[in-house]
């Protein structure tokens, strides 16, 4: 009896852990969609944020690159 109850505890506890470690994983589906020029004092992060979302993306964001893309993409969603 106690090998069994050994047994369940051990396979609960597997699944409890691979469940709460998948939940913590999130996958963006294709590959940003880059296209306007950051510039700071015209064209910055809150701006692209605005163009990303009204194009129908999840958030967008200025890469810190030296061409300073304005990147969009979609966060953990299939489409």
């Amino acid at each position: 009896m106690t090998i069994t109850k050994t047994s369940v505890t051990f396979f609960l506890v597997t699944i409890l852990a691979i469940l709460m470690s998948n939940n913590s994983v999130v996958a963006a589906s294709g590959p940003p969609n880059c296209k306007a020029q950051c510039v700071p004092g015209k064209y910055g992060l809150h701006e692209c944020i605005y163009d990303c979302i009204v194009a129908g993306y999840d958030y967008g964001t200025c890469n810190p690159n030296p061409t300073g893309k304005c990147c969009c993409a979609y966060e953990g969603h299939d489409r």
